[in-house]
């Protein structure tokens, strides 16, 4: 009898032992993880504060901001670029944040957002305005929804869509010149059903906005 409840002894205290291990690595990694978005809000700060630009309330708004975009899964280096960029351009912290929240809530809807990042840091580099960046950036976001709805319907259709987030960026590029949403979604189903690659797909889609604004005979023999 002794020797059996020392058995069961042993394996309740064995139990214990593994449980506090579990618990200690979850702790740790928490931590760990933690430390790293602390680290890289602090970079942050420090790029916003070697400028006079921002206030105190608005370095603070902005790294609520940051941190929103890289919890929700953008890359550190993707926001810390828009950052130093704005910072290099002077760029107002209430536009940094309209940037800022339009990547987010296309990143959030689950839709590619490297096209917007692209679009943001390329406005710098040209030294386009401000309020054409955003304008730009926006009409981009609506342009992936778009695409991302264009290839949803296909899909409900029965469709297997290759390559969804490459088609994507292709669709949503056609769009931004003026390619009819009926003519990309005729494309996509057209092609798919045969058969055609992204590459191809995409060729034709670039062939579109030059028969823009309607989809006629010579088109539909290419896709062919």
């Amino acid at each position: 009898m002794n020797l059996s409840k020392n058995k069961i002894k042993f394996k309740v205290i064995l139990s214990l032992i593994t449980l506090l291990a579990i618990f200690s690595f979850a702790v740790s990694v928490f931590s760990t993880e933690t430390a790293t978005i602390d680290e890289q809000l602090e970079q942050l700060r420090n790029i916003l504060a070697s400028t006079s630009t921002y206030s105190a309330f608005q370095t603070t708004m902005l790294l609520k901001s940051a941190q929103n975009l890289i919890e929700s899964g953008v890359l550190f280096e993707d926001t810390k670029k828009i950052i130093e960029n704005s910072v290099e351009e002077s760029f107002d912290a209430y536009n940094i944040k309209k940037v800022f929240d339009v990547i987010l809530e296309t990143q959030q809807e689950g839709i590619p957002t490297e096209p917007l990042i692209n679009k943001v840091n390329e406005g710098f580099a040209k030294n386009i305005d401000k309020t054409i960046i955003i304008s730009v950036i926006s009409t981009k976001a609506e342009n992936l929804r778009k695409a991302v709805k264009i290839l949803n319907e296909a899909q409900q259709e029965g469709l297997e869509i290759n390559g969804g987030e490459e088609m994507v960026k292709i669709l949503a590029d056609s769009l931004e010149n003026d390619v009819p949403d009926e003519s990309l979604s005729w494309l996509v189903k057209t092609g798919t059903t045969e058969g055609k690659s992204i590459l191809e797909i995409s060729e034709i889609s670039e062939e579109l906005r030059v028969f823009h604004p309607h989809l006629n005979p010579a088109v539909r023999a290419e896709a062919k």
